[in-house]
């Protein structure tokens, strides 16, 4: 019984620490959005600065 024990116990850490980490990288994925979505919407004035001089 208590090898079962620390077996789930085992199993239940390497889920936790999975879930970690997919959250950690979804929270890099959403920090990448806003920076393309912040860069989509500079390029078109550095553009016009570029053309302009």
């Amino acid at each position: 019984m208590f090898a079962t024990l620390s077996e789930n116990n085992r199993t239940m850490n390497h889920s936790c620490i999975y879930m970690a980490q997919q959250s950690s990288t979804y929270a890099q994925d959403n920090k990448t959005v806003q920076n393309n979505r912040i860069l989509s919407s500079i390029m078109p004035l550095v553009h016009k600065l570029e053309f302009n001089t």
